[in-house]
């Protein structure tokens, strides 16, 4: 075989058969335990390029690795109250550069939108059924004003919760007292935000019987 033929066949060995592998695209969930019932945060990483965000104005949403939310019981993040549920999480920008924040969109509804825009190619009606669809959705959704942690960068979108526990009835009692507390905190490549979240708990929500069985 000759030299010529040789580096043609490594060349596309190199080619077809990489060796650095493409950046993982892994999904990940975060699993909180709250007093009444858990929370848990799922995404996938994607890495991170600077030049995507160029230029991107106010009111410009990402998917944040397509995150949902999904809560069996109410939160409070901020001042907004969030019904037990499954949520979109999305992240918007705001009018500083680099303030992003977080909004959150029923599962459901999310889904709806989604079909309405495919139709929307095919007629009018469709359209004006889409843009309807819109309307609600900007009015049903919950923003989520989030805010500046300090952190290394990240070469790929990174969640992490840290978990403050929730306060317990009495010294000597394992019963929670109130809801669990916790911060989401959101990292992408330079950029930080957390939103800092709580359950909506009050005393007598945790059956009975759960009760007896912890006592035991």
């Amino acid at each position: 075989m000759n030299i010529s033929l040789v580096t043609a066949v490594a060349a596309y060995l190199l080619a077809a058969f990489p060796s650095t592998p493409p950046h993982p695209h892994h999904p990940k969930s975060i699993v909180i335990g709250g007093a009444a019932g858990k929370i848990t945060v799922a995404y996938m990483t994607v890495p991170f390029n600077a030049e995507h965000l160029k230029g991107k104005e106010a009111g410009f949403e990402w998917h944040l690795g397509y995150a949902q939310l999904n809560t069996e019981v109410p939160l409070r993040i901020d001042e907004v109250d969030v019904p037990a549920g499954q949520y979109v999480l999305k992240a918007r920008l705001g009018d500083a550069p680099g303030a992003w924040n977080f909004v959150l969109q029923d599962q459901k509804f999310s889904q709806q939108l989604q079909q309405a825009r495919r139709r929307a190619r095919n007629s009018d009606a469709a359209r004006d059924a889409y843009e309807e669809l819109q309307k609600k959705a900007k009015e049903s959704e919950l923003l989520l004003v989030a805010h500046d942690f300090k952190n290394e960068d990240d070469e790929h979108l990174t969640m992490v919760a840290i978990n403050h526990g929730y306060n317990r009835e009495s010294m000597r009692s394992m019963e929670p007292g109130g809801g669990v507390e916790f911060s989401l905190r959101v990292s992408f490549g330079d950029l930080h935000r957390e939103v800092k979240i709580a359950e909506e708990f009050e005393l007598g929500t945790v059956e009975a019987s759960d009760k007896k069985k912890n006592e035991k």
